[in-house]
């Protein structure tokens, strides 16, 4: 699938000039594909992890959604400008610090930052790129049902939020003297399968990619 995407991609290209719309049409499909890839590792799917992968893919999957339903040169635009300011804060903070240890590459994070344009010239804006919110894109693009379905309860594993907490790392006493306290696990819980919801929002990616730069027909869910 993911050299599949890589070969429509070719051959959508026109020339090797700056194309916002589509580098992030096929960026965003290959990334979902690699986060279905990456949560088919053993336990990933099951894992807090999971949860986190099946945010970004939501997420993914609304920006192109929105991007693609408003087709504005200039927000394919924005987007990248967007991605590549928050490269150069990371590693204008990098520097700032002087950390040799980090999981981020500082000269990766300036390449990026430099691709376009010079980073003296690279505005750095804080926030959401639109200066909106997830939601109302999911709203102006129709995919609010999308929205609604994954993003409250997988955005409380992200933040760490107290019912996340409690479903994966408590349990409740089962000493009959007790007051149905919580008591820690002593292993993280098993969580219900995330594939089946990743693989529909990687396979709804792939129908945006399909739509902007026709026609990519294949689908990750295995069906029959």
């Amino acid at each position: 699938m993911y050299n599949l995407l890589i070969s429509h991609g070719a051959a959508s290209q026109t020339d090797t000039g700056i194309d916002a719309k589509h580098d992030t049409t096929f960026g965003f499909g290959l990334y979902a594909l690699s986060l279905v890839r990456e949560l088919l590792a053993v336990g990933n799917a099951s894992s807090i992890i999971g949860r986190l992968g099946l945010r970004t893919l939501l997420e993914c999957y609304v920006t192109l959604a929105y991007l693609t339903q408003k087709a504005k040169p200039e927000l394919w635009k924005s987007h990248r400008v967007f991605g590549a300011g928050q490269a150069k804060l990371s590693s204008l903070k990098l520097e700032e610090l002087k950390s040799e240890k980090c999981f981020a590459d500082a000269e990766s994070l300036k390449e990026i930052a430099n691709e376009d344009v010079w980073e003296e010239f690279l505005p750095i804006d804080v926030g959401h790129w639109e200066d909106s919110s997830l939601r109302r894109e999911a709203i102006e693009a129709g995919v609010k049902a999308e929205y609604d379905k994954y993003y409250a309860w997988a955005s409380t594993f992200a933040h760490a939020h107290w019912g996340s907490v409690r479903e994966s790392v408590f349990q409740t006493c089962g000493n009959p003297l007790h007051r149905l306290h919580r008591i820690p696990r002593t292993s993280c819980k098993t969580l219900p399968d995330v594939i089946p919801d990743a693989c529909e929002l990687a396979d709804k990616t792939l129908e945006l990619v399909s739509k902007n730069y026709p026609t990519f027909s294949h689908r990750v869910t295995i069906t029959g």
